[in-house]
């Protein structure tokens, strides 16, 4: 017999065992619906647990991802701080003007205030901030010799 014979609605062949097995079942018709029913919503009750634990894991997925951009900015920042600190430092020495000293005294302290929170942020790479730390007074001491000639 063909699916239409049987008065199924159509592709729905492959739930024909199915439905024959429930049917061989020795329950009332009531007891039969009673379990359909419990069984489907045990299925929305995994499924909502499930759905929970995906939403758990982009909430952590995504919080990672913000203190990594976080990160990624504060060092886009630092790179500026260095670039500017060189372009201050040429343009007083070119003009002599000593409006730019103080310009490269506030990127000085905007990327020491950039490494610190960097620093405190992420303290497994400590010994790297440790080394771009004394770099930078490397390169402040550099300064201050160029700035005083």
């Amino acid at each position: 017999m063909t699916e239409r014979e049987l008065g199924l609605p159509r592709y729905t062949g492959w739930l024909r065992p199915l439905v024959d097995g429930v049917a061989r079942v020795r329950a009332s018709v009531h007891r039969k619906l009673l379990l359909g029913f419990l069984g489907g919503a045990l299925l929305l009750v995994a499924m909502a647990i499930v759905s929970l634990l995906v939403i758990g894991r982009m909430n952590e997925r995504v919080t990672e991802i913000s203190a990594l951009q976080l990160k990624v900015d504060r060092a886009q920042q630092m790179l500026y701080a260095v670039t500017a600190q060189s372009h201050y430092r040429a343009m007083a020495l070119l003009t002599g003007d000593d409006k730019y000293t103080g310009q490269i005294a506030d990127a000085k302290a905007t990327f020491a205030a950039l490494l610190d929170q960097m620093e405190q942020a992420d303290l497994a790479d400590a010994d790297f901030y440790r080394g771009l730390r004394t770099t930078n007074e490397g390169f402040a001491a550099s300064s201050a010799r160029a700035t005083a000639l």
